[in-house]
């Protein structure tokens, strides 16, 4: 599905590892999924891509999530390209966007997996709604946009710049900021329909945004590491210890969030069963 209308030298020169996270609920007509990925195509036709140049990932979702290639998987365009045209339409009832982003964070960031530390990180999303758990998940589509929010800031908080492009009228504005990298208006880019994405001054703006004004803007500055003392609950309290959960748990103390519950102690992360929520709650309320 590569154009040839854009077979040119690469726009692009900056090193990136470049991450495209790409909506394909049912919401989405083939056609538009089919321009979607048309203008995937076009952005990647404008990157050096090498090993040691550009490198591109990606993960579809919608009711599910669909791991589709890492850093590692391929170093020449064509073979990106090729790629990107074999992502299928999923058509799935719910968008559980927060799931790709998890996924972005703890497999195609991972060590190891091929993101390189002394290139700049960049995610690209794609969607054309809001957060919609659907049946999957036994939380509101409120919580689950907070989820989306909470597994995109653990994407920035290593350091990686996120570009929310929300598609047609039923997109979220709010729900776009907060997944986007601030400010707002360079990272996020709204457009009113798909046909848009086909249009030079999109691919454009995104191109200009990501390979020239990113170098000169300051990275994010991830959080200090730190270890609270599993014997004092107010430290742990205060440092949001818990960093992931299996449900969003309603409660006093307000920080349990995400699906794997986690605890730091004793300076190594470890993980908790469900069924300690109740006591460990209790703990720190105490």
């Amino acid at each position: 599905m590569a154009s040839g209308r854009y077979k040119r030298a690469p726009f692009c020169k900056t090193r990136i590892d470049l991450a495209f996270v790409i909506d394909s609920s049912r919401s989405i007509s083939i056609t538009d999924f089919q321009k979607q990925i048309q203008f995937v195509n076009d952005i990647v036709d404008f990157l050096d891509i090498s090993s040691d140049k550009t490198r591109v990932a990606a993960v579809s979702f919608s009711n599910y999530l669909f791991p589709q290639f890492g850093f590692n998987d391929y170093t020449t365009k064509k073979d990106v390209l090729t790629a990107i045209n074999g992502i299928k339409h999923s058509k799935g009832a719910a968008t559980r966007t927060y799931l790709a982003l998890e996924h972005t964070h703890e497999n195609i960031f991972a060590p190891g997996n091929g993101e390189r530390p002394d290139v700049v990180d960049v995610v690209v999303v794609l969607t054309d709604g809001v957060t919609n758990p659907g049946s999957y998940d036994s939380f509101s589509g409120s919580q689950g946009k907070k989820q989306t929010q909470t597994e995109a800031a653990r994407i920035k908080d290593r350091g990686a710049y996120i570009f929310a492009i929300g598609v047609g009228r039923g997109v979220d504005a709010d729900e776009l900021n907060g997944i986007s990298s601030d400010p707002d208006e360079r990272f996020t880019i709204q457009v009113t329909g798909f046909s848009e994405l086909d249009s030079d001054k999109v691919k454009q703006m995104l191109l200009k945004r990501a390979c020239v004004e990113i170098e000169t803007t300051p990275a994010p500055t991830p959080p200090p590491t730190t270890t609270p003392d599993n014997k004092n609950p107010e430290t742990i309290k205060s440092q949001n210890a818990f960093v992931r959960c299996a449900h969003v748990v309603s409660g006093d103390t307000g920080i349990w969030e995400g699906r794997t519950p986690r605890l730091l102690l004793e300076g190594r992360d470890s993980k908790i069963c469900y069924k300690d929520v109740g006591k460990l709650v209790k703990m720190l309320k105490h």
